[in-house]
């Protein structure tokens, strides 16, 4: 990797940043758009097509999905006496983080390559999508819609065709290779751009949220972490040795702060948008000091 890839990053960030306030909304939902269904695909088939996948990546999986088997009845729970509205903010800013915007810009400063994180960002996605749908049929009555269904699952498209295409052996030439992975490069860029226009202007509304965040934030920066490194542990306990690489990456996963696209989602399915929002300001930073913390000690 390009040693000033992470500066690139950090540009990229804070110019999205800066302008967000000068881009119209329309400008803005085209870079999504951009960034989901066509960047976010080519990111995930660059991740596959070079390693497919293995037996290795099921427990890579397993481990969101136990989390999300444990924690999504606990906060379904705690949060029962919320408004809908606010309950579902509460359920998926708890439940799905950050996982590809911050982790991979992370991952390949320390470790040059985010293949393991993309297959927790796969696991999530799929789940995350899930959840959205079912909580708003659940608390608004709302039907669930297969092709939004199936259109936000767009970055599991470029995993999949990256894994037959390293399954049966299908090749590409050197040159389209470099243009996979220089597209993959121009999308994190992209993703991270989009991720500082993103950042509202939401912050005097903390004293509102503030107890709401500090559940999220234990959730996502305590709980996480800690159940990661539990099932880490069982898992060498048990004679099931993961790479040094899949734990690092594991590890900044399950630290990482609210996922962004949970503000989108409350805006189109009813959610409180104002939490999701405030959450990931006040969090992100504290995701990115411990994922660096985790970066450099691991």
């Amino acid at each position: 990797m390009n040693t000033l890839m992470p500066l690139i990053f950090l540009i990229s960030g804070i110019i999205g940043f800066l302008v967000r306030r000068y881009l119209k909304e329309e400008v803005k939902k085209k870079i999504s758009y951009a960034n989901v269904y066509f960047f976010l695909p080519i990111i995930m088939f660059n991740a596959f097509f070079k390693r497919g996948i293995e037996f290795i990546d099921s427990w890579i999986s397993f481990s969101f999905i136990l989390f999300y088997i444990v924690w999504f009845p606990i906060v379904f729970f705690l949060t029962r006496r919320f408004p809908p509205q606010k309950r579902g903010a509460m359920i998926i800013t708890s439940l799905f983080p950050n996982a590809v915007n911050l982790p991979f810009p992370i991952l390949l400063y320390f470790i040059g390559e985010y293949s393991f994180a993309a297959v927790y960002a796969i696991t999530m996605t799929f789940f995350h999508v899930v959840t959205v749908i079912g909580l708003s049929q659940y608390f608004f009555g709302k039907k669930a819609n297969i092709t939004v269904l199936l259109r936000n699952l767009s970055p599991l498209y470029g995993a999949f065709v990256g894994i037959f295409f390293f399954e049966y052996h299908i090749t590409l030439s050197s040159s389209m290779i470099s243009i996979v992975e220089k597209l993959s490069d121009l999308g994190i860029i992209l993703i991270v751009f989009a991720a500082g226009l993103g950042i509202p202007s939401l912050l005097n509304r903390l004293p509102d949220y503030k107890k709401d965040v500090f559940f999220i934030g234990f959730i996502r920066h305590a709980v996480s972490p800690l159940m990661m490194y539990l099932y880490l542990f069982t898992l060498s306990y048990n004679g099931v040795f993961l790479p040094e690489k899949a734990i690092v990456q594991l590890m900044i996963e399950s630290v990482m702060p609210p996922a962004l696209l949970n503000v989108s989602f409350s805006l189109s399915y009813g959610f409180d948008y104002r939490l999701t929002a405030i959450s990931i300001i006040y969090l992100t930073p504290l995701g990115i000091i411990l994922a660096l913390f985790f970066g450099f000690i691991l």
